[in-house]
């Protein structure tokens, strides 16, 4: 093969079978030309051309199996044989198993003719894609089929969709690239079917589960300012905006026109150190200003100075929302920022290239983290700030928070031997309610030993009182060693579920939050930005780097709510 991924074209199924290979079975498919007039691409050169009369009665001769009753083709040169996997006679030949592979030459020349009326389903080389001239809705723009990939019209290579604002084909030896200019979708036109825009102060359809305790709500302006504690002294704040917010000068729907109508540079990065082989690119766009950060890959960042206008605009919202929260005096500066972009499908995380089912092409990356498309992840470099803040502009989102799995789950390996009910138990890990109800029990026990130490002339009147705690203790453990058993999870429970709308902001505040926590964020719409502020501190950033995260507000410039 002259490439590690080739089109092969369009084949039928000719037969299904299942043979043995050093004792193992073995399922095969033998696939067909559908076109066995024109010469295969796979053919070695200077073959002969396919013979013009095809000879499709010549098959090699059945027999039907004695056991199974399953009728078969003679596969095999070594003699016919019962090749259904699930008959006690598979793959034997005399009352042994076959060894002997060669193929039975009348059955390898047999030829299945495509029945004319029929037309495959799909051309083998899928349409070019899009232009300017015929873009006429979001449904396309942003579809799944408008990033998933092409196949070069100049070349023939297969390409994945790595640039925002243009179709570039990866092939080095070709120079093919075709710009996409968006269209400019107003702010209604991302709503989901049924939604609704909030005129007064929106609705929170946050939810919080154990360890999270909610604050009680703020309204700073039209704001809602719902604010989630996290046992470690975390913090999450979400600042619900609302359509008069979003509609005000500088707002959120300005602020997506804006991007819309920017050349912004934002493309697809390769993930360096991906298990899978080949190529394997991140699954949305992005583009860093200000600071060097590495979050799932490296990206090369564009210094403040040269951020569009819109790009400030965000920087100084987010600003507000972070002093907002940290108001103790210890908030730092942001000096970074990351924007990324999300077409249908699409959602923060890596993909590894697997087979499309529409056009036999690798090019289509699919996420294999799970059926939401959503990968958790946390921002606990060591370089960044405890306070991170990020806006959602476009489409909606869910956020969702979970504890750790490494974190969460009682260590393994563990028995009722080598428990310690007096080990300390974090909020919200795996069966914290039971674990705090066995070390208060384990408590009683122990009071109850001092007393019977003071008290031993008295055992004999009082054992079956004195013996009831410790007996409410095994069973309380008993109990608890069986829980765990039958705890089948692999992932830790959501916490906290936050719902993002359009110009809703984000405030995740805390050390311990990132390094014990982990969040993800799915996208709902067909068209989304997540943009997200964080300090990086500049003790590891080269001393020339780090000139890009300047920049300054004026006073009576700064966005006040």
């Amino acid at each position: 093969m002259p490439h590690r991924y080739n089109v092969k074209g369009s084949h039928m199924v000719h037969y299904i079978w299942s043979e043995k290979v050093e004792g193992m079975k073995v399922s095969r498919i033998r696939f067909q030309d559908i076109n066995l007039q024109k010469p295969s691409w796979l053919a070695a050169k200077h073959s002969p051309l396919p013979p013009a009369d095809r000879d499709y009665t010549t098959k090699a001769p059945c027999e039907t199996c004695t056991s199974c009753n399953c009728t078969w083709s003679h596969v095999y040169a070594a003699g016919w044989m019962c090749l259904n996997e699930g008959c006690k006679e598979h793959f034997q030949l005399d009352g042994d198993t076959c060894t002997d592979l060669t193929w039975n030459p009348v059955w390898m020349n047999e030829r299945t003719e495509w029945p004319q009326h029929i037309i495959p389903p799909f051309p083998l080389k899928p349409t070019p894609p899009l232009t300017d001239s015929n873009v006429p809705s979001l449904e396309e723009e942003t579809s799944l089929s408008c990033w998933k990939g092409m196949v070069c019209p100049k070349c023939g290579r297969c390409n994945s969709r790595t640039k925002w604002d243009e179709w570039k084909c990866l092939n080095a030896a070709c120079d093919f690239e075709l710009p996409v200019t968006h269209t400019v979708f107003p702010a209604r036109a991302l709503v989901e079917k049924h939604g609704f825009e909030f005129q007064g102060q929106a609705i929170s359809f946050d939810k919080c589960y154990a360890p999270v305790t909610k604050r009680e709500t703020e309204w700073p302006g039209l704001w809602r300012h719902s604010t989630y504690d996290i046992p470690g002294g975390n913090v999450v704040s979400h600042f619900h905006a609302n359509a008069v917010i979003n509609q005000q000068p500088g707002g959120a729907n300005e602020i997506l026109e804006a991007l819309q109508g920017s050349k912004l540079g934002m493309e697809r990065f390769s993930m360096g150190n991906a298990s899978a082989e080949g190529l394997s690119l991140v699954r949305h766009f992005a583009i860093n200003y200000g600071m060097p950060y590495k979050y799932v890959v490296s990206v090369d960042s564009k210094p403040f100075s040269e951020a569009p206008p819109t790009i400030m605009n965000i920087v100084n919202r987010l600003t507000w929302a972070g002093k907002k929260v940290v108001n103790d005096g210890t908030y730092q500066q942001f000096n970074e920022l990351l924007c990324l972009g999300y077409f249908e499908n699409q959602s923060i995380g890596v993909s590894p290239i697997t087979l499309t089912p529409l056009f036999h092409l690798l090019i289509q990356p699919t996420i294999t983290n799970n059926k939401r498309h959503n990968q958790y992840h946390d921002d606990g470099e060591k370089d960044l700030g405890p306070t991170i803040a990020s806006i959602s502009i476009g489409g909606e989102a869910i956020m969702t928070i979970r504890m750790k799995a490494k974190f969460y789950f009682y260590p393994k390996g563990q028995t009722p031997e080598t428990y310690d009910p007096l080990a300390d138990i974090e909020p919200g890990t795996q069966l914290y309610k039971e674990r705090l109800e066995l070390a208060r029990l384990y408590k009683a026990v122990q009071k109850q030993d001092e007393e019977m130490d003071e008290e031993e002339e008295e055992e004999d009147n009082d054992t079956q009182e004195r013996t009831s705690p410790r007996r409410a203790y095994l069973r309380a453990k008993t109990a608890l060693f069986a829980a765990l058993a039958n705890d089948k999870r692999k992932t830790a429970p959501v916490i906290l579920s936050l719902d993002l709308k359009h110009g809703d902001m984000v405030v995740m505040h805390g050390h311990p939050l990132q390094a014990r926590y982990e969040h993800a964020v799915t996208p709902k719409g067909k068209l989304r930005y997540g943009l997200t502020c964080r300090y990086v501190k500049p003790g590891n950033i080269p001393l020339a780097e780090r000139w890009k995260g300047d920049f300054g507000i004026r006073a009576e410039d700064a966005y006040d709510g």
